[in-house]
Order: C-alpha cells, then sequence, then structure tokens
C-alpha cells in the first residue's frame, strides 16, 4: 500500500474557477475532503468580530490560513483528502462554453445581490452565492419550501439578469443540492419577472433540472478540462504569429 502523503490531492485555481463545486461532487461521491482554509477563516473571524479578514488584515489573514492547513495537512495524513468551500455558472453557446477573456466568465455567485449585505469571502458584501447556494440553505437551517420562500426575490432577480445578459434558451440548475430542492426552484419559472426571455412561443421552460444528478457536475468539469485541452479556439488555428498578438485577434469571439 503507498504511503499516505502519496494519496493527498491539492485543488487549487482563481475564484470561480470551480473548486468548491468539484470538491462538493467528489464528496458526495465517498472521498474525505477538508474545508477550504480561506473560507473557514473568513466565517470564523466575522462570528467572533476578529481582524484576520484579507480586507482588513492581510498578514493575519495569511498567517491564520498557514495554520489551518497545517491542521488540515495533518489530519490529511491520517488518511489521505482533498482540500478545497457556493454557486458558479456556464453559458454555453453552440455546444461551446463561453470562458471570457480570462476564464472567469459564468462567476454568478458574486454578482451583487444585496445592498450591504452579508460580507462574502470574495471581500464584498451581499454576493448571491451568500443567499442562494447550498451553503447558504444549510446554514439558514430552514426546511426547503421555507428556504426558497425566503430567497424568492434574490433568485428571480439572479435569474432574470443572466436572461436580460445572455438570452438563453432555458436556464439549468443542477450540482450536489437534493433533486427536491432543485425541482422547487426550478418550479419558480412561473413566477419570474418579464425579461427578454419571456416570449410567449418558449419550447423550453425558463428554468430547468439538470439530468444525471450529482454526477453531472463531475462530467461537466472533465468535459470543460478535455474541451479546453483539445479544441482550439476557431480561427486562431490558422492566425498568424502577428495576428494573434493583436488585441483585437485576442478578443475574437467577446460580444459587448
Amino acid at each position: 500500500m503507498a504511503d499516505a502523503s502519496h494519496r493527498l490531492v491539492v485543488v487549487t485555481g482563481g475564484p470561480g474557477s470551480g473548486k468548491t463545486t468539484l470538491i462538493e461532487a467528489l464528496a458526495a461521491a465517498g472521498h474525505r475532503v477538508m474545508p477550504e482554509a480561506g473560507r473557514a477563516v473568513i466565517r470564523e473571524q466575522l462570528a467572533a468580530g476578529g481582524q484576520g479578514l484579507p480586507w482588513a488584515d492581510r498578514g493575519l489573514f495569511a498567517a491564520l490560513m498557514l495554520e489551518r492547513d497545517r491542521r488540515s495537512h495533518a489530519q490529511a495524513l491520517a488518511g489521505g483528502g482533498l482540500f478545497g468551500v457556493g454557486l458558479g455558472g456556464t453559458m454555453v453557446q453552440d455546444g461551446h462554453a463561453i470562458r471570457g477573456a480570462r476564464g472567469n466568465a459564468g462567476e454568478i455567485g458574486h454578482i451583487p445581490a444585496v445592498l450591504d449585505g452579508e460580507p462574502c469571502p470574495c471581500g464584498n458584501h451581499g454576493c448571491l452565492e451568500r443567499y442562494v447556494s447550498l451553503e447558504a440553505y444549510r446554514r439558514s437551517r430552514r426546511g426547503e419550501a421555507e428556504w426558497v420562500a425566503d430567497v424568492r426575490p434574490i433568485f428571480h432577480g439572479a435569474i432574470v439578469t443572466i436572461e436580460n445578459l445572455f438570452d438563453p434558451e432555458t436556464v439549468v440548475i443542477g450540482g450536489l443540492a437534493p433533486e427536491s430542492l432543485m425541482e422547487r426552484l426550478a418550479g419558480e419559472a412561473g413566477s419570474l419577472p418579464n425579461s427578454v426571455s419571456a416570449h410567449r412561443d418558449r419550447q423550453h421552460a425558463r428554468i430547468a433540472v439538470a439530468r444525471g444528478g450529482k454526477h453531472s457536475v463531475l462530467r461537466g468539469a472533465a468535459a470543460l478540462a478535455v474541451s479546453g485541452a483539445l479544441s482550439p479556439r476557431f480561427g486562431q488555428m490558422f492566425a498568424t504569429a502577428r495576428d494573434q498578438d493583436e488585441p483585437a485577434a485576442q478578443a475574437k469571439g467577446v460580444a459587448a
């Protein structure tokens, strides 16, 4: 049997890169995981009124994260684990994910939803994922129906914002939340406010639940990685080195 240290997997990446979704999917599949240090430290400091926050005292925040990671590493060595803890999204057009200039498109969890609302680990206040996410649902300690009723105005606002920005065929929701909870959210489609997507000849509901259950998260993450590695952007395969250096060429495919 290999040494336990050989079974450690560290998941890293920038905000919105899908760390939380991947870690939670792996946890749902039975793997042992460790909480992501930054989010855990921010929650603890906010609860205690401390200053170890990235927008208050970055040095203290870094020290607290390092100490937490050391503890997590020691615990993981005993049996292996994954480090990682939201709400993300991907816009798909013609079968291709819209990635954005730096690969961060779809970070809907940090859409400002509530003015001067709850502090978010990203450093802002009132972000959407602080109210509409599996973590927010668990934190509320409410039943499904009651929680959906509480977040209805925020959820409606988020869906309408997405529709007005991208005019999607439908908004598909999925992930690790219980299917019954996602069905309740999808059921909100009938009471959504007006948007560019609210036309009578629709062939699909404005909100749909993803097929494939919790494994769809892992399939989507894997497909995105494979697509990024094996499918070069159309047009750049034939561009000259000079063309690729031009700002306009680099911006092809980005709608304004």
